[in-house]
């Protein structure tokens, strides 16, 4: 079984996790934090979303979105939880872009 995609845009969509959820959620979401202020400062990019895969890993990010406004681009940042999640994508048929 897959584990479980959350796709954080707004803070409203916290409060859609369980406590428990959450809980495994922080040790992710530090480590998102850091690198969109690494991109912030060094790009002066601006985050989109944060992708939270519910997979037992802390502190591994899966993809981190960013608006980079010098280049006018979309770049997107992977993280080690990224390669792993390719296999399980193409298993239940979703693309890649809707991970």
């Amino acid at each position: 079984m897959a584990a479980k995609q959350h796709r954080i845009e707004h803070i409203t969509d916290l409060l859609a996790l369980s406590h428990e959820e959450l809980a495994r959620m922080i040790p992710d979401l530090l480590a998102w934090h850091q690198v969109s202020k690494e991109m912030i400062d060094l790009f002066g990019a601006k985050p989109i979303d944060m992708i939270w895969v519910d997979d037992g890993r802390p502190a591994e990010l899966f993809k981190v979105t960013m608006n980079i406004k010098d280049l006018d681009e979309v770049v997107e940042f992977r993280g080690p939880a990224w390669e792993e999640s390719i296999p399980a994508a193409q298993e239940t048929n979703q693309p890649e872009g809707e991970q």
